[in-house]
C-alpha cells in the first residue's frame, strides 16, 4: 500500500462536487454500519432463539467477527498493492453484502458465528485507505483521512438510529437484508467510480525501509499498546453498555439505540472539536496519559455497586468513560504519522496498517474477554480488571523510559502559541479559519499534520539520526 498512485486533479474534483476518496468512504461507511447494526441488537436476537448464556455466546460471536477482520486487514493490504484497491474493494463489498444478509437467515449458533466471521473477513477498511492513498494527491491524502474517519463514526451513529427506531418493528431478518442492501450500494458506489490509470512497464511502487528497526523503538511499542488497549477498551464499553441496559435497568433494544447514537454524537464532538484544542495545548502524550489516569478512575467507579443504583448514574460514567476513550484516541491515532515519517522512509503506510492490526487484536479479544468475565465473575470484574490492564500500560511506559507527562510538551506548546498567533494574525479571515478547521479535523481522525512541528520539535526524532527519544 503506497502512496506513489497518480492522484485524481483535486481541482477537477471540486469542480463536479466529488471528491476522489467518497467511494471508499461510502465502503467503509457501509462496513461499519453493517457491523455496528449487529452489536446493540445480537442480544436481544439471541435471547429469541433460546441461547442459555446471552454474554457467552455474543462475546464469541462478536470476537470471532473482530477476529476475522485482523485476518482480513492483513490479507486485502497485501491484495491491493497487488491488483488494486478498487477491484480489492469490489470484492469485499460484495462479501459484506452476501454475508450481512446471510445473517438474517442464521437460527443456530453455529451458523451465525461461521456467518460473521466471513463477514469480517470481508472487511474492506484496508483496501478504502489503499484507494485513498492511490486516488489522491499528496495533498488531497489528508482531506481524504479526515473524511475516512468521519464515516467509521457516522456508520456507528447510523446503526444506533436504525437499530433504536426499526430494530423492535422490522426484526432481525429484515435489519439483515438492509445492512447487505447498503453494502451494495457501497460496491456500485466503488464499481462507478474510474479506473485508476494502467501503471507504466517498470514503473515500481516506493520501497520502504527502517520498519523493523522502528518496531523495536519504545516509543513506538509505546504508541502500539495503547492501540492495543484502546481497541479492547472501545468494545467493552459498547458492549457492555448494551448488556448492562439490558439486563440491569429493562431497556428496550429501541432504548438501547437511542442511547448508541447518544455516544456516537459524543464520540464526533470530542473527536472534531475538543481533544484537538486540548491536545494542542497540552501536547500529545500528557493528553493520552491524562485520560489514561481518567480512564483507569472511571472503571474503579464503574466496578462499584453505586454505579447501578441509578441508570442516570450508570450512563453519565459510560459517557465520562466514552470521552476520556478519545482523549487517548484520537491523538494516539495521529502520532502513527509522525512515528512512520520520523522513523521510517516510506513506512508511515506499513506503521498505520501495523497500528489497525493491533487495534483489531484489542477488538476481537474483548468481546469473548469482557463478556465471559461478565458472565462468569460479575458486571464489575471486566472494568475493574481493565483498570488493572490500563495501569500496567502506563508502567509499562515508565519502564521503557518514556516519560508519561513530559513537561516540554507543555512549555513548546506554549512558546508555539505567540508565534502561532503572530502568523494567523497576517493571513486572511478566510485563509486562516479554514486551516484551523483543517486542523481540528486532522487531529480527531488520526492524520497528524496539523500538530506534527510541535510534536517532531517535542520529541527530537530526526531523519537523519534516528535516534530513540522519549518525547513523542
Amino acid at each position: 500500500m503506497g502512496t506513489g498512485g497518480v492522484g485524481e486533479d483535486e481541482s477537477t474534483s471540486k469542480k463536479r462536487c466529488w471528491r476522489p476518496e467518497y467511494p471508499a468512504c461510502v465502503c467503509t461507511f457501509a462496513d461499519y454500519f453493517g457491523l455496528a447494526t449487529l452489536q446493540p441488537a445480537l442480544p436481544f436476537y439471541l435471547a429469541t432463539i433460546g441461547v442459555d448464556d446471552v454474554p457467552l455466546w455474543a462475546g464469541i460471536i462478536l470476537s470471532g467477527q473482530f477476529a476475522a477482520v485482523v485476518l482480513g486487514n492483513l490479507v486485502w493490504g497485501v491484495a491491493a498493492d497487488r491488483f488494486g484497491a478498487r477491484k480489492v474493494l469490489q470484492i469485499t463489498m460484495v462479501g459484506d453484502a452476501i454475508f450481512f444478509a446471510a445473517t438474517g437467515f442464521c437460527r443456530n449458533l453455529p451458523l451465525l458465528i461461521v456467518v460473521r466471521v466471513f463477514a469480517g473477513l470481508s472487511t474492506p477498511l484496508v483496501p478504502s485507505l489503499a484507494y485513498i492513498f492511490e486516488k489522491c494527491t499528496k495533498e488531497g491524502v489528508v482531506a481524504g483521512m479526515a473524511r475516512y474517519g468521519f464515516s467509521v463514526i457516522s456508520g456507528y451513529m447510523v446503526a444506533g438510529a436504525f437499530v433504536g427506531a426499526a430494530y423492535e418493528s422490522l426484526g432481525w431478518m429484515v435489519t439483515s437484508l438492509i445492512t447487505g442492501a447498503v453494502a451494495v450500494v457501497g460496491f456500485g458506489v466503488v464499481t462507478a467510480s474510474e479506473p485508476p490509470p494502467p501503471r507504466e512497464p517498470g514503473q515500481a511502487r516506493p520501497q520502504s525501509s527502517g520498519v523493523r528497526d522502528a518496531v523495536k523503538n519504545p516509543l513506538f511499542i509505546t504508541f502500539g499498546v495503547t492501540c492495543l488497549t484502546n481497541g479492547y477498551l472501545m468494545m467493552l464499553m459498547m458492549n457492555l453498555l448494551v448488556f448492562n441496559l439490558r439486563d440491569v435497568f429493562d431497556f428496550s433494544a429501541g432504548q438501547v439505540g437511542t442511547v448508541f447514537i447518544a455516544t456516537t454524537m459524543i464520540m464526533i464532538a470530542c473527536s472534531f472539536y475538543v481533544v484537538p484544542r486540548v491536545s494542542k495545548r497540552f501536547g500529545m502524550r500528557n493528553t493520552i496519559n491524562g485520560a489514561g489516569v481518567a480512564i483507569i478512575g472511571l472503571c474503579v467507579l464503574l466496578s462499584l455497586p453505586f454505579a447501578y443504583s441509578h441508570v442516570a448514574v450508570y450512563i453519565l460514567l459510560n459517557f465520562l468513560l466514552i470521552t476520556s476513550f478519545q482523549f487517548s484516541h484520537a491523538p494516539n491515532q495521529a502520532r502513527a504519522k509522525i512515528l512512520g515519517e520520523e522513523l521510517t522512509v516510506n513506512g508511515t503506510g506499513a506503521i498505520t496498517g501495523i497500528s489497525r492490526t493491533l487495534w483489531a487484536l484489542g477488538q476481537a479479544g474483548s468481546p469473548v474477554i469482557a463478556l465471559s468475565l461478565y458472565s462468569e465473575v460479575g458486571r464489575a470484574a471486566p472494568f475493574w480488571s481493565f483498570a488493572v490492564l490500563k495501569a500496567l500500560e502506563m508502567l509499562l511506559s515508565k519502564s521503557l523510559g518514556v516519560d508519561l507527562f513530559p513537561a516540554s510538551e507543555r512549555s513548546a506548546n506554549v512558546g508555539k502559541k505567540g508565534a502561532d498567533e503572530g502568523r494567523e494574525k497576517g493571513e486572511s479571515k478566510g485563509e486562516g479559519e479554514g486551516e484551523e478547521g483543517d486542523a481540528g479535523t486532522l487531529m480527531a481522525l488520526g492524520d497528524a499534520e496539523a500538530g506534527r512541528g510541535g510534536e517532531i520539535a517535542l520529541a527530537d526524532v530526526s531523519k537523519r539520526t534516528r535516534t530513540l527519544s522519549t518525547e513523542v
